[in-house]
């Protein structure tokens, strides 16, 4: 994927993994997050953003709070009781 300029990127919201909690947090919070990770790694004026599970706030978030910077973003949920996946895409 490299050979195609593609490049996945995961990372912990605030308050998982190693990093520290902060009960002030929110999903403008997590939008300007992504943006800041996204100039820190220099990956452009625009990106695309894909959230699975709760990661879909943040991929929401991202359209909501700096849609200038989004090329595209889906959101992922998986329906337990029927084992059906659902997509529906921003654009």
């Amino acid at each position: 994927m490299e050979e195609l300029g593609i490049y996945m990127l995961f990372f912990d919201r605030a308050g998982y993994g190693d990093s520290d909690a902060n009960p002030k947090r929110c999903l403008k919070s997590d939008a300007t997050d992504v943006e800041e990770l996204a100039d820190a790694l220099q990956l452009g004026d625009k990106f695309y953003v894909v959230g699975c599970s709760m990661g879909g706030y943040v991929a929401w978030s991202c359209l909501h709070y700096i849609p200038h910077r989004s090329g595209q973003s889906s959101s992922y949920a998986l329906q337990s009781s029927s084992r059906i996946l659902l997509q529906r895409s921003f654009r």
